[in-house]
């Protein structure tokens, strides 16, 4: 993996073995843009073909901090062969990164309450758009993070199969609809 990292950013191998590639300085991010807009000068010979990849490559969703979103960035994958367009499961998928993403960070700064909080309000959003009558589980009363990761895998399970059947039931729409 460090070579194809390498290759592909222009970053050393001993720096990406280091990890924590999100901690990249904006100059080093510049860098590596730099660096693989050299790349696909180099390998796409045609200009019409590099102009195409190059307004899909700004095509792919982020989420709210900028970052790309990993469930939304495949979802995009998905529309182009053949071209299907699929809104209501990128936008599934951007809110699951959103999240996914927002939780990351009270881990990184271990911040249980805060991670409880963001978990409490999104079963809580989740509860009421599916028309669930049963409350959340009281995420906020819980006092480690073993208990919490308890609820959050089997919640986030939750999520994940959410976007799959929003893709499957979109997806399937367009492709029988001919």
């Amino acid at each position: 993996m460090p070579s194809f990292l390498h290759e592909i950013t222009g970053l050393s191998k001993a720096r990406i073995s280091q990890g924590n590639l999100d901690a990249i300085r904006p100059s080093t991010l510049k860098k590596i843009k730099e660096h693989i807009d050299r790349l696909l000068v180099r390998k796409f010979s045609d200009p019409a073909e590099l102009e195409k990849l190059q307004k899909r490559m700004e095509m792919i969703p982020r989420t709210s901090s900028g970052k790309y979103g990993s469930w939304s960035g495949l979802i995009h994958q998905l529309e182009f062969l053949p071209h299907i367009p699929l809104p209501i499961s990128k936008a599934a998928g951007v809110a699951l990164d959103d999240f996914l993403e927002a939780l990351v960070l009270t881990c990184v700064k271990n911040d249980l309450e805060s991670f409880k909080l963001i978990l409490h309000n999104q079963m809580k959003e989740h509860a009421a758009q599916v028309g669930s009558v049963s409350s959340p589980t009281p995420v906020i009363e819980l006092e480690s993070w073993l208990q919490v990761n308890r609820v959050f895998v089997e919640f986030t399970d939750t999520l994940y199969l959410n976007v799959i059947s929003a893709l499957d039931a979109e997806w399937s729409s367009h492709y029988f609809a001919g």
